[in-house]
């Protein structure tokens, strides 16, 4: 029992230190070798944390065989397996959010989905023009992301007011729709989603609530709802002022 004890709280020490390296790997993945790096430890995230789900599952066992030969069974060592169970089951939650996702996507996806991440954090902060440069480079590694264009031309029209190369991304997200065949609903409401938004920027906010409607009844989700109603409120105090 104690060497299964002590197995446990290596194996819990190693998949602790797997979480904290993830925190500093991870704003790096764009430099050379940090990605490999990463999904090595993927790796060896999973085979402690199934070592872990073992050990926990042995004792487990041994306190359940102790309970019905009617040994003596302490308050203690059921509260220490529970939390031992709970541990288990977190790192189990961090290994779905967060490890196999660089154990099943390929290279293209694990490093478009970083850029676009690192954009909408830096547009957050208004580092505007490191946030295009990050969207720019989303936009080279995965050319037939609709969302990425339609991305790049709102950002030119909203933060550059460079209508000009707004429509032209807009033009690129409109024919890598086009050659869809089919293309999804969602990625057709992406697009009337952005083109809504440019039109409302414009000015032309009749024009651009009809785009928004299209585009909540392709995905009919909340968010959708939600910047729709946005618009059309938009629409209502504009009439009511006029």
């Amino acid at each position: 029992m104690i060497m299964l004890n002590t197995t446990s709280k290596i194996l819990v020490y190693l998949i602790a230190a797997m979480i904290f390296l993830s925190y500093y790997l991870f704003p790096r993945l764009n430099k050379r070798g940090y990605l490999v790096t990463m999904r090595m430890a993927s790796y060896l995230y999973a085979g402690a944390l199934f070592l872990l789900l073992i050990v926990t599952a042995l004792r487990s066992s041994r306190l359940l065989d102790s309970y019905f030969y009617r040994t003596p069974i302490t308050g203690w060592k059921v509260f220490w397996l529970i939390i031992d169970w709970l541990i288990v089951i977190f790192f189990l939650f961090v290994f779905r959010k967060l490890w196999l996702y660089y154990l099943k996507c390929d290279e293209k996806t694990i490093m478009t989905n970083w850029y676009i991440q690192k954009y909408l954090s830096l547009s957050k902060k208004q580092k505007y023009d490191d946030a295009y440069q990050c969207l720019q480079k989303a936009g080279e590694i995965s050319p037939n992301s609709i969302f990425i264009w339609c991305a790049l031309a709102y950002f030119n029209e909203q933060f550059f007011k460079k209508s000009d190369q707004c429509d032209y991304y807009l033009a690129r997200a409109r024919q890598v729709l086009d050659s869809l065949n089919p293309s999804s609903p969602k990625d057709q409401a992406v697009f009337e989603c952005y083109t809504g938004w440019i039109l409302q920027l414009r000015g032309c906010l009749q024009e651009g609530l009809e785009h928004l409607k299209k585009a909540y009844d392709l995905d009919p989700t909340s968010y959708r709802k939600k910047e729709y109603d946005s618009a059309l409120k938009k629409v209502q105090e504009a009439s009511t002022e006029s």
